[in-house]
């Protein structure tokens, strides 16, 4: 069998890659992009399975941080299963690798038959994973040790869950927990008193809790004041002296030997020199200090006065700069030369980033105002976990990081993994992880448990990542920890060997070679120094095994802003510079369209246009979007480009939604109308606004159309006479069935699914399958949570061939095109936001060990200090080095070709320097020759930049010419976008009526009784329909003898019944609980209430859900809930009266109990009197029959005569 992964020629790692297979030994892989980690994951996988200490395929387990990367491997294995089980052939142009697998596949076969794995029939054995999914089995399987209480659902979106938990915690405020309520003041006083910005600030940690939740102390034992200052503050101080002596003691390595003594003695004579103006000398503190500093925090205060004498902000202080006013401090004449000299002899570059980062080290000791806040905040988030978990076994939800908590719970205790091995039946043996560069400390904690005491030969750790396409630090990956495992080679107990992967597979050698020319400029050397304050990762060059296929590689397409032409498309520069690179972008996917296929390929160019931000792509889209006879559209497919609620037809329903759950919404209702269903003007809307009567602000849309259509145009009213009705008819349903059927029906009757295409369709029921699940018991939704969850969801993208892909870099991670355009790499990306507890994860050295430094966020309206400063820095830093990252990733996404394009603005001295912050930023090293161009000629215009950049001809043809001002230049949409007036919104549903297939109505088919209830939504009707079974059960045990009391006395353990019975409805498990609860309460309440037990009591021709079918087919089947005789009034026993009473779930809420008695009576009038006609036929003519609505949650009987 081969073992090596082959190729049509040897590539340069060859050796590794044979390493890699070695399924004797474990490794950690670093594999840049297009290096082929997929294959050869797979390769490994496949192997592992022929190995003769697997006796089952689940023993084999490789972990992926996403589904698209998990069904990506688990795919590329099954096919390969699959074609070595039908014996597919082997072609003679199959390369080495396709039939090294295929000997893989096959061997994994004959294994399957001899043991009986059958994993063609049960692919599901194949344990290919998400960490995520991984976590929520070990917690599953191991519910006492994880402390999870057993199977909760995850949520993909918990925000709303994180909001209320931290609401509920704000709400303790002036609660009986002193020790809170002290926090809490503490806290919201620290914060201008904003409850608001505290819920949101506390959400967010909520949100995070899984990377602070064990570097905080959150053991009520350490919480309080005199714990806190014995164990923790020192531990937190012993952190900041460590980061203060590593800082000193990189600066005092950078510093030229014997001249550290020196500066000393010099800043020692001049500390003794007067202030400048008579001011304090910012150097006194040298005074008579004669010794140079040492590495020791308390020395600190030494260092930085010295750095003063030699370090402007930015550089090393210059000869002309050094005077009285700059130093702040009297500077004698002779000692200026010495300082001179001094300051010439000790620079490079080393000596100024160290003394540089000197200068902004955190104070060594923990600010007693921060501690005391920082205290609080212990309290709060001890407190706001608590609440969290509560909310979480109310409503039998979680979200990931619980599951990932609960998972390394259990794997801590001594028994942990050998339970978890027993529990799902096969010990794990062999672990491959994916994108290993992208896991967290709390994710590498959970690999070492899985993995402990393994011994790395019969058991087997398989890492594979690569440290450039680290991108994920806003979720904390430590891409210093892959660093770090690489450098010790080893990963908890496991040794590991160490291979680097260096053949490119994916691009042509020109690119190839562009990349390893521009990214030996932007990243550090092999041998740089690993800190894990900043992570900035080595480059190692890549070998091409694909030959050039053109000259071309990097292609830069820079520009200047601020020198337009006078004809300009906007006086806006910045929007002609992205108009123009937008008409460009369309030139490059044009040139490539038409541009002809290599012989033997058939599938068309892709192209994909990669931006760091979704908004940076919006003049592309418009441009591909532009309709011209001699540019048609380009078809594009939009991946997680554009919210659902910044789409239209989205934000049409939204609207519709809010108009009809609040008819006092004007802005709503206004857009209602607007809307290409109703389309009416702005003059028309103004006119029903603004022009009756007696116009007021506070009148309703609905009162001004029913009092003001007379002012409205003859269109408007035409159009308003068409969509009127069906809006009314719509707000007199309010309050009956669900929310979200109701507005669909609305909607769809409006027509506004007419116009839209197949996506846009698609696009709103994404947003109607989102009220139907945040539909509440009750009827209500929280418009507040859906705008959160609409803008977490993305609209669908184009079906179909599409020319084009557009989305953002991070999107694009894993993925490959022919041709890939970078837009707008001067454009910054999102901007980090301020968490109420900002953290540093930091590794140490052997000695010290892993640290952690914290800070609470700072007081609203006033300054960070030092440390928050400090912490802000470092995470600056860390983000520089990412967005170096970012750069690698789109640019490796390239097969052919690639395209950069920058903008840059010359400063007030005509240099020119990038935005900080940006790409461009980060690969200036690269970049900045191409712009020197314009250091030498500028040139006049922004069009002849571009032009010039492309090395066009001024005259060439392909950019549009720009328009003279006033002259609209691209061809805009209608001014209303709208059904026609013609359109009938009834004819569609009738002509459907009459093309239905003949099926036999509902009415005609056998009815059988049930307990399905036809009011409300799913969850009210699913609990009314419970409810009214239990209160037959009682009903019949009450007939058979059980007494009231027996039954309340046995009633507490009925909930796991009502459960079942919940869950056998259909209803969500998340709100099973909850309303097993309640259905409880309403079975207690009706046995204790006097009137309940009447209604229940044994009588001879009492019955309960007596169901009447009528031999016409049309006539429905009537099903009365309970009829027993009785007195004319409750609680009168005889039998003068038949009694129909129905049991209603519906609580009376904020209404008066008259209101409600009133509406509820209204309600269900029709129905009880059609059920009194129906016994009336069955009964004396002349006996009384008395109609009742009983709520066994209130509890009330609402009652009346026939």
């Amino acid at each position: 069998m081969a073992d090596v992964l082959q190729f049509p020629a040897p590539p340069s790692d060859a050796a590794a890659r044979t390493s890699a297979l070695d399924t004797k030994a474990s490794w950690i892989v670093e594999a840049p992009a297009g290096s082929g980690k997929t294959g050869l994951l797979m390769q490994r996988y496949l192997k592992l399975l022929t190995e003769d200490g697997v006796v089952q395929p689940e023993e084999v387990l490789a972990i992926t941080f996403t589904r698209k990367a998990t069904a990506e491997l688990r795919a590329r294995i099954l096919t390969e299963l699959e074609k070595a089980h039908h014996e597919t052939p082997l072609l003679d142009q199959n390369s080495t690798f396709e039939r090294a697998t295929r000997e893989f596949a096959t061997a994994v076969l004959a294994r399957d038959a001899a043991l009986g794995w059958e994993l063609i029939e049960n692919p599901q054995r194949l344990r290919v994973r998400t960490i995520d999914s991984v976590c929520a089995e070990i917690a599953s399987t191991l519910p006492l040790l994880s402390g999870s209480g057993g199977s909760r659902t995850p949520v993909e979106d918990a925000e709303p869950l994180y909001r209320l938990a931290a609401r509920r915690t704000l709400m303790q405020l002036g609660g009986s927990d002193a020790a809170l309520h002290t926090a809490l003041r503490t806290i919201l006083l620290h914060r201008d008193g904003s409850l608001s910005d505290c819920e949101t600030l506390l959400a967010r940690m909520l949100a995070a809790r899984e990377q602070w939740g064990e570097l905080i102390p959150l053991d009520r034992e350490l919480l309080d004041d005199a714990a806190l200052d014995r164990e923790v503050r020192p531990r937190l101080e012993s952190a900041l002296e460590n980061i203060v002596c590593a800082g000193l003691t990189r600066a005092t390595k950078a510093m030229p030997a014997g001249l550290l003594q020196e500066l000393a003695s010099l800043a020692a004579r001049l500390g003794m020199q007067p202030g400048y103006n008579d001011g304090a000398s910012p150097i006194s503190f040298c005074a008579g200090l004669e010794g140079p500093p040492e590495t020791k925090a308390e020395h600190l205060d030494h260092w930085v006065a010295l750095v003063h004498l030699l370090l402007t902000q930015k550089d090393w202080r210059k000869s002309r700069g050094i005077t009285d006013r700059n130093l702040g401090f009297m500077l004698p004449k002779y000692e200026k030369e010495q300082l001179v000299q001094l300051i010439e002899s000790i620079q490079n570059d080393r000596l100024l980033d160290a003394l540089h980062a000197l200068r902004a080290l955190p104070p060594a000791r923990y600010p007693d105002g921060q501690w005391e806040v920082a205290k609080a905040l212990f309290r709060l988030l001890l407190h706001a976990l608590a609440e969290l978990k509560v909310l979480f076994a109310e409503r039998g939800e979680c979200d990931f990081a619980e599951l990932a908590l609960a998972a390394r719970e259990a794997l801590r205790a001594d028994d942990g993994p050998a339970d978890l091995a027993g529990s799902s039946g096969a010990t794990l043996r062999h672990l491959l992880v994916d994108e290993m560069q992208d896991t967290s400390s709390s994710q590498y904690e959970l690999i070492e448990l899985l993995t402990r005491s393994w011994d790395g030969h019969s058991q087997t750790l398989f890492l594979v990542g690569d440290p450039k396409q680290s991108i994920y630090l806003f979720r904390q990956a430590r891409v210093e920890r892959f660093m770090r495992t690489m450098q010790e080679a080893s990963l908890g107990d496991v040794p590991v060997g160490v291979l680097r992967l260096t053949s490119n597979f994916r691009s042509q050698a020109t690119l190839v070679e562009d990349f390893n020319g521009a990214f030996s400029r932007i990243f550090p050397g092999a041998d740089a120094t690993l800190s894990s304050e900043a992570i900035d990762v080595p480059f190692v060059a890549a070998t091409a095994v694909r030959q050039k296929t053109t000259s071309e590689g990097i292609v830069w397409h820079t520009a200047m802003l601020g020198e337009e032409i006078e004809s300009a498309p906007t006086n806006n520069p910045r929007n002609d510079h992205a108009l123009l690179e937008a008409r460009r972008i369309r030139q490059i996917v044009e040139h490539w369209q038409q541009k002809p296929l290599p012989e033997g390929r058939t599938q068309p160019w892709r192209i994909a246009v990669l931006a760091r931000a979704r908004r940076h792509l919006a003049p592309i889209v418009a441009e591909f979007q532009r309709n011209e006879a001699a540019h048609p559209p380009i078809p594009f497919r939009a991946v997680k480009v554009e919210a659902l609620d910044e789409r239209p037809e989205v934000l049409d329903a939204l609207a519709l939604t809010r108009a009809l759950l609040h008819p006092a919404d004007r802005v709503a209702w206004l857009a209602v109308l607007h809307a290409p269903w109703c389309g009416l003007g702005i003059a028309d809307l103004l006119a029903l606004t603004g022009e009756g009567s007696s116009p007021a602000s506070s009148d309703t849309i609905p009162a001004l159309i029913e009092s003001s259509e007379s002012y409205l145009s003859n269109e408007g009213r035409a159009l308003l006479t068409r969509a009127w009705p069906i809006l009314r008819t719509a707000l007199g349903e309010s309050g009956r069935g669900d929310i979200a059927v109701r507005i669909e029906r609305t909607w769809r009757s409006l027509g506004g699914d007419v116009l839209l295409q197949p996506e846009q369709r698609t696009n709103v029921q994404h947003f109607f399958a989102l009220l139907r699940e945040l539909e509440q018991p009750g009827g209500w939704i929280d418009l507040r949570a859906l705008k959160t969850r609409l803008e977490k969801l993305f609209a669908e993208p184009a079906s179909g061939e599409v020319a084009v892909e557009l989305m953002t870099i991070h999107t694009a991670k894993g993925l490959e095109w022919d041709v890939v355009i970078v837009p707008a790499l001067e454009k910054r990306g999102q901007t980090s936001r301020s968490d109420l507890l900002n953290w540093l994860e930091l590794d140490g050295d052997d000695v010290t060990g892993p640290s952690i430094v914290l800070a609470p966020i700072y007081g609203k309206g006033s300054d960070p200090d030092e440390l928050y400063k400090w912490l802000n820095h470092i995470r600056n830093a860390r983000e520089e080095a990412e967005r170096k990252r970012l750069y690698y990733v789109a640019c490796t996404r390239a097969r052919e070709e690639l395209h950069l394009f920058a903008t840059c603005e010359r400063t007030s001295k005509g240099e020119i320097k990038p935005p900080i912050g940006t790409l461009l930023y980060s690969c200036w090293p690269a970049a900045q020759k191409h712009f020197d161009a314009w250091l030498e000629a500028p040139p006049s215009n922004l069009e002849g930049q571009l032009k010039q950049s492309l090395g066009e001809d001024e005259s060439a043809e392909g950019i549009v010419p720009t328009a003279t001002p006033g002259t609209p230049q691209i061809s805009g949409p209608p001014l209303i976008h709208r059904l026609p007036l013609t359109f009938n919104p009834l004819q569609r549903f009738a002509e459907a009526a009459e093309h239905r297939l003949p099926y036999l109505s509902a009415s005609a088919l056998r009815q059988t009784p049930n307990f399905e209830r036809p009011e409300g939504s799913f969850a009210v009707r699913a609990f009314g329909n419970v409810v009214h079974r239990f209160l037959q059960v009682l009903a019949t045990r009450l007939t058979s003898g059980t007494t009231a009391d027996q039954l309340l006395a046995e009633l507490g353990s009925w909930e796991p019944r009502l459960l079942a019975s919940l869950r056998g409805e259909g209803l969500a498990p998340a709100l099973c609980q909850r309303e097993a609860s309640r259905a409880l309460q309403a079975l207690v309440q009706t046995l204790s209430d006097d009137i309940g037990r009447w209604i229940l009591m044994p009588q001879p021709t009492a019955v309960s859900e007596r169901a009447f079918t009528f031999a016409a087919a049309e006539s429905p089947t009537l099903r009365v809930d309970r009829t027993f005789p009785g007195g004319t009034a409750p609680l009168s026993v005889g039998s003068e009266a038949l009694w129909i009473v129905d049991f209603k779930t519906t609580e009376q809420g904020s209404r008066s109990a008259e209101r409600f008695a009133e509406d509820e009576r209204a309600k269900y009038s029709p129905q009880m009197e059609s059920y009194a006609a129906v016994c009336r036929l069955l009964t004396d003519a002349d006996r009384q029959i008395m109609l009742g609505l009983y709520y066994p949650l209130i509890p009330r009987l609402i009652h009346w005569p026939t």
